[in-house]
């Protein structure tokens, strides 16, 4: 027996048939049914080709094995990106913060600690649950969170698929959209980046409110239950959370089977869902408002905010959507063709929207473009005064630094996109045949993996996989803490004793939250000790317990300007350096250096001097943080033996170094060292520098 099942999908409906059996299907008019297979008979090689083409297209599946093969090759490319971050795990600038948040303080406080303007109350739990898991192991660190940000990810290009094969009928077009979304750059850095993941919580919420909206007449009490959830999940997501409820309002009031009773349930599960957040949040004794009244107060440009909504679908989403790379338009792209391309594309939308003749569905045209211009509204609405208060740029605010803002508007135009394919007759043929969607959305998949590669492998992505660094340090700073909670050394104690390291994917902390830029922060240490040490005698401890690899992992890119050395006033000049080197670096007037690029050097050599406790960089002035390199005792310059100088200011005062500060050249008297330039420009100096004691 064959069951015959209707799917309503846009303005039509479409009768697919099942069969009642495993692997068997009701025949296409284009198939030859006269050859059946009979046991025994013999099979020539050409019908054998034949009938395997017929099984890979879904004509024909033997035992649902390629059914299965097909759908397993389209989760693959579809998740291709996820596994790339798999062998690649790290945390980076954001991630940093909540983990020192999670060592400093209790669960209660962590649920309702404003992050900016968000109180992401599930998604601080996830942190912690995350931390709870890996039991608060810094090695492991870099994993878990790796894989606490593609969790959510999966689930978000999951529930993508189910909504969208509800709405418009077609699997085929609903597979076509997940394989553009899952390979697209616009969400690489909330894929693989576990802070910007907060938006893919979010955005499940989102999808949860949307298909329960879209339920409401035929299962009315789990409509409801999703609608509720999903105003809930999402703005305990992050703030872009809050549209789940405009959007299940809007989705619910154009379903043109439910009454108006049912429409009116639906907006009163959408504000229900939200109102029991704030309602948490008030318990938890956030002013959620006053937050964000206080924290937008300089960001918030109405104006602003509208022209990027208006302007970044053209500027940046629709061409990167096609394969245009994302960089490119957003630092290159003329203002007015972007401009024209988002008014042609609002145009189109407003067009696909009320079309009456339209075969797809326009309640899918109209909630994806309501994803696209709510959420870039809200989004650039209160983030437009970065660039207007110059302190990002543009192309870094709606592209390089911030493709996760583009995620749901992607979900909104690939949605249209899908609805408007599934009303094309060749893709309602290949919904008819098991198997062909899947082929179909594996080579869309394959094809967009090749047209957005390159602008995957740009640098502002790829600096989320590559931290070489980070899996060294880690283990040197569990190393630290058990060394510390042995000998009874405190947090603060290391923190004055050990300076902090500058790194990649620590370096935006120092601008944004100074105070967890410390990497002693990361420390499981002990708060209070029964019997302090003195300094000299943990540095002391630290030399003789930690090894030369550890003690160069942690202390590698150590600040020394943040605590400068001083010398007591009869301390004596031991050495002072010679002049070895200019390396790209020319010598404008006496002591004042230039280099046009950003690897001059200058290299000097002192005299072995073991005794020297000081550096001193006589009357340095910069115009850019400084490198310092030095060898080891036998000359080898070796990776990581390097601390800074962050931009020091006009001063006639010497720049001192406190040796005994730098942990990674502890004992070892400085031969050589040079100091190098991070970018063009110069650097002047009051005489060479000089050992004291």
């Amino acid at each position: 027996m064959l069951d015959v099942e209707t799917v309503e999908g846009g303005g039509d409906e479409i009768t697919r048939t099942s069969a009642g059996c495993s692997g068997a299907h009701a025949p296409s008019p284009s198939e030859d049914t006269s050859q059946e297979i009979r046991p025994g008979e013999p099979v020539g090689p050409v019908e054998r080709a034949r009938r395997a083409v017929l099984v890979l297209l879904g004509g024909r599946s033997i035992g649902g094995l390629p059914l299965r093969l097909l759908s397993l090759a389209f989760v693959l490319v579809t998740i291709l990106p996820v596994i790339r971050r798999l062998l690649h795990p790290t945390i980076l600038t954001d991630d940093v913060i909540r983990l020192v948040n999670l060592i400093e303080h209790p669960l209660r406080d962590l649920l309702f600690r404003p992050f900016n303007e968000h109180v992401a109350v599930f998604f601080d739990l996830v942190s912690w649950v995350t931390w709870q898991a890996i039991g608060h192991d810094l090695r492991l660190a870099p994993l878990g969170y790796t894989i606490a940000s593609i969790i959510p990810w999966v689930i978000v290009l999951a529930l993508f698929g189910y909504w969208l094969a509800r709405e418009t009928g077609s699997r085929t077009s609903s597979l076509i959209a997940v394989a553009m979304v899952a390979q697209s750059p616009l969400v690489m850095d909330t894929a693989w980046w576990y802070s910007a993941s907060s938006f893919s919580w979010a955005i499940i919420g989102i999808l949860l409110a949307l298909l329960g909206a879209s339920e409401i007449t035929h299962r009315p009490r789990r409509s409801l239950v999703l609608i509720g959830l999903g105003t809930m999940l999402g703005p305990a997501g992050t703030s872009l959370g809050h549209l789940a409820m405009p959007l299940a309002i809007l989705r619910g009031l154009v379903e043109p089977n439910a009454s108006r009773h049912r429409k009116l349930l639906v907006l009163g599960a959408a504000i229900g869902g939200l109102t029991a957040y704030l309602g948490m949040c008030h318990l938890g004794g956030i002013d959620l408002l006053g937050i964000a009244r206080q924290d937008e107060t300089h960001l918030a440009y109405p104006l602003a905010g509208l022209g990027y909504a208006l302007s970044v679908p053209g500027r940046v989403l629709w061409p990167s959507m096609l394969g245009v790379p994302a960089s490119w338009c957003a630092n290159s792209m003329p203002s007015w063709l972007g401009w024209g391309i988002g008014i042609v594309l609002l145009l189109g939308l407003a067009t696909t929207t009320v079309w009456p003749r339209g075969a797809w569905s326009r309640r899918t045209v109209l909630v994806g473009a309501g994803m696209i211009y709510l959420g870039y509204g809200l989004i650039y609405t209160a983030r437009a005064g970065l660039v207007e208060e110059g302190r990002c740029t543009e192309p870094q605010l709606i592209y390089l630094y911030a493709a996760r803002y583009h995620v749901l508007p992607l979900l909104g135009l690939t949605a249209v996109f899908a609805a408007l394919l599934s009303a094309w007759r060749p893709i309602r043929r290949c919904d008819t045949r098991p198997g062909l969607p899947a082929l179909v959305g594996t080579i869309v998949g394959l094809v967009m993996l090749v047209v957005q590669h390159h602008e995957v492998s740009n640098p502002f992505l790829t600096f989320l996989l590559h931290q070489p660094d980070q899996k060294a340090t880690m283990a040197a700073l569990h190393r630290l803490g058990q060394v510390a909670r042995l000998e009874g050394i405190t947090r603060a104690q290391l923190q004055r004793v050990v300076p902090p390291a500058l790194r990649g994917w620590n370096e935006a902390i120092l601008g944004g939250c100074p105070s967890a830029f410390p990497m002693m922060k990361l420390v499981d240490a002990p708060e209070q000790v029964d019997h302090p040490r003195s300094d000299d005698e943990v540095r002391s401890l630290l030399r003789a317990r930690l090894t030369p690899a550890e003690r160069i992992a942690v202390g590698s890119g150590a600040c020394a300007s943040f605590s400068p050395g001083q010398p007591n006033a009869d301390a004596r000049t031991l050495a002072v350096a010679r002049r070895l080197e200019l390396n790209q670096v020319r010598e404008d007037k006496p002591g004042q250096y230039r280099s046009d690029v950003s690897v001059g050097y200058i290299r000097f050599e002192f005299d072995p001097t073991p005794e020297a406790r000081f550096l001193v960089l006589p009357g340095l002035r910069a115009d850019q943080d400084l490198m310092i390199n030095c060898s080891d005792s036998i000359g080898r310059w070796r990776p990581g033996r390097y601390f800074q100088w962050l931009k020091s200011p006009k001063s006639d005062s010497p720049a001192v170094i406190d040796l005994e500060s730098i942990i990674h050249i502890w004992g070892e008297p400085i031969t050589q060292f040079t100091i190098r330039f991070t970018r063009p420009g110069e650097i002047a100096l009051q005489g060479y520098p000089r050992l004291l004691r």
